[in-house]
């Protein structure tokens, strides 16, 4: 019996030096039990930022270690000079552009003291005898057709043909053009793929992968997908370690296949995963909150999101967009919260300096609480939205979020012409909406962004 009540007393002492010894292991260690525990413990902390806020154990130098690759096309490749000036100040010294063209000599584009010229991955693919020249499939002929139209100097037709399936000549890029940026620069830590609309957050990304074993297959993204395939949202921005992407390539035939697989493939995105699933690397759906794939003024801050690092936004295909947040985030020297995407402008007219951190002053504004008049902080709906018929004034709508569902809504607008009232669990930067109200919880928002640094 005292032998039983020894042990018994020596259990709690067994399972906390059990618990400290998985915890002291590298986050992207496979020993199962320690996911466990994380994934258990996400359960207690709904802010998950102060894990990467911890130094990381696996440092990077972004200018040295790390190659990014810009997708474009013939249909976008106005974006180029844009996403380059929004992204100087990153000093990247490893940079690639592809597309489903080539850029002729003169005719690179400026990145600080370089000049980057745009190079045809898919051109690349055969020369690399890939794709047989011979081989006759319809989506190489389109590719011919448009490389006809882009030799000849026929921009008009060159667009028509692009806006028409450039997106099927896009999902072969995705393989190819991660293994030309190997090719190109083989010794780096890291690589990550992004699109020509995509704004790349520095700070934000550095915190990440420093807590990451480079010399493992490591696999980050924005997940989406179903059963069959979970994969990297490319407008998010991908993310691959040094070994996934040595092992990627590492064998010619099973690249050449899956290369030929590429020309019936919808998603270039879902394609690169395929690839990657059959060598057993799959994408790390934890830090999904980071990834975010829509531009800054859509994007969806939830509760959870407020305090966590934000790493990219997209579908910046204006200059105007790509060079205003750009402005805003530059000098940032710590991770950017996606709370951050609230020092966004308006207009266009901003001005560069220090960005502010995150507090609750952000919210102070009293048009918050009373309610922004053709405005919408809520954005569009589906099916995690509430809505309410016959609210007849903005006050009431403002009451049914902050009292009778003070646990689901962080932001309300009032439709005047149809009298109702949509709440949503997320607060978005927004836009203009005429004949619409919109406001937020304040208290709510106010009480989790006080906590986001400490």
């Amino acid at each position: 019996m005292r032998r039983y009540l020894r042990k018994l007393r020596s259990t709690p002492a067994v399972v906390l030096l059990f618990v400290i010894l998985v915890f002291l292991l590298p986050y992207d260690n496979p020993f199962s039990p320690r996911a466990a525990i994380v994934s258990a413990a996400s359960a207690l902390f709904e802010k998950r930022w102060w894990l990467i806020n911890k130094p990381g154990a696996y440092p990077v130098d972004f200018s040295q270690d790390v190659a990014v690759l810009i997708k474009s096309g013939v249909g976008t490749k106005e974006r180029i000079p844009s996403w380059l000036k929004a992204h100087e100040h990153m000093e990247l010294s490893d940079v690639l552009l592809i597309g489903d063209f080539a850029t002729l000599p003169g005719q690179e584009y400026q990145y600080r003291d370089r000049r980057l010229p745009v190079h045809d991955v898919l051109g690349w693919m055969i020369g690399k005898g890939y794709l047989a020249a011979e081989l006759e499939h319809p989506r190489l002929e389109k590719y011919y057709n448009l490389t006809r139209a882009v030799d000849r100097g026929d921009v008009d037709a060159a667009r028509k043909m692009s806006g028409s399936f450039g997106w099927e000549l896009d999902a072969m890029k995705f393989l190819s053009g991660m293994e030309l940026l190997h090719n190109r620069f083989p010794d780096k830590k890291w690589y990550i793929m992004a699109d020509d609309d995509t704004y790349l957050i520095q700070p934000s990304f550095k915190r990440l992968i420093e807590h990451f074993n480079p010399n493992r297959e490591q696999y980050l993204g924005n997940p989406v997908g179903g059963e069959d395939c979970r994969f990297a949202h490319g407008g998010s921005s991908i993310i691959l370690s040094h070994r996934a992407v040595s092992h990627l390539i590492s064998d010619h035939e099973y690249l050449a296949m899956a290369h030929r697989e590429s020309l019936d493939e919808t998603w270039g995105d879902k394609r690169l995963a395929v690839s990657l699933n059959r060598l057993e690397i799959y994408i790390n759906e934890e830090y999904a909150t980071f990834f975010n794939g829509e531009s800054p003024h859509i994007s969806k801050i939830t509760k959870e999101r407020l305090c966590t690092p934000v790493l990219s936004f997209h579908g910046l295909s204006s200059s105007s967009d790509m060079l205003t947040v750009s402005q805003t985030f530059e000098h940032a020297t710590e991770q950017v919260l996606w709370v951050d995407l609230w020092n966004i402008p308006i207009s266009d007219n901003s001005a560069s300096g220090l960005l502010p951190k995150a507090s609750t002053s952000l919210f102070d504004d009293p048009i918050y609480d009373t309610g922004h008049k053709n405005w919408d902080y809520v954005g569009r709906l589906d099916e995690w939205t509430q809505s309410v018929e016959d609210v007849t004034s903005v006050d009431t709508c403002k009451q049914i979020c902050r009292e009778e569902r003070s646990d689901f809504c962080l932001a309300w607008t009032w439709d005047s012409n149809e009298k109702k009232c949509h709440m949503s669990w997320w607060i978005i930067k927004g836009d203009n909406a005429e004949g619409k109200t919109s406001g937020l919880s304040v208290p709510a928002v106010k009480d989790i962004v006080g906590s986001c640094r400490p």
